[in-house]
């Protein structure tokens, strides 16, 4: 049984870690800097090579400033508290976990975006085209109602003839 409570904690917790960063992105959305607001007008509608990118996404326990799924390419915008070396230091921490995971991010400080538009729009172009596309991929699998009951080996085998009761 443990096992199994082991699995329901950590379902729970991932669960609460999602709601808390769903939570934390629809904030970020309100509260745009005006740097990211301006690299949002850019980047939004496909504007860039046809790619989409969403803003204020969570992945994670993180919430990225702009992504592209098609491609896996996480964009941010840093500030100056970025340069400081607690910031520094937890905004690699989240790079490595997100490249693990097989994103790539590149990162933008809010003066280059305000100052030189064009060259990181260049930069997002020129990542966008050398990273593989997520096209024809199969999607995740999704979770059934008794994911639970599968992830543990005690899944109930579906009724091999349901008409012969």
């Amino acid at each position: 049984m443990s096992a199994i409570f082991a699995y329901v904690t950590h379902d729970r917790f991932r669960a609460t870690l999602s709601i808390m960063a769903n939570e934390r992105a629809r904030s970020l959305r309100r509260d745009m800097s005006p740097p990211e607001r301006s690299l949002w007008r850019a980047l939004r509608g496909g504007q860039i090579d046809g790619f989409r990118f969403r803003r204020q996404h969570p992945i994670g326990a993180f919430v990225v400033d702009f992504f592209c799924l098609e491609k896996r390419l996480v964009s941010e915008v840093d500030g100056r508290q970025h340069g400081e070396a607690a910031q520094a230091a937890h905004d690699d921490e989240r790079t490595r976990w997100l490249q693990a995971r097989g994103y790539r991010v590149v990162r933008f400080w809010s003066n280059e975006v305000t100052s030189n538009m064009p060259g990181v729009l260049a930069a997002v172009s020129f990542h966008l085209s050398e990273l593989p596309s997520r096209a024809g991929r199969p999607p995740p699998p999704r979770r059934t109602e008794n994911h639970l009951a599968t992830a543990v080996g005690i899944a109930q085998s579906p009724d091999p003839d349901p008409g012969a009761k």
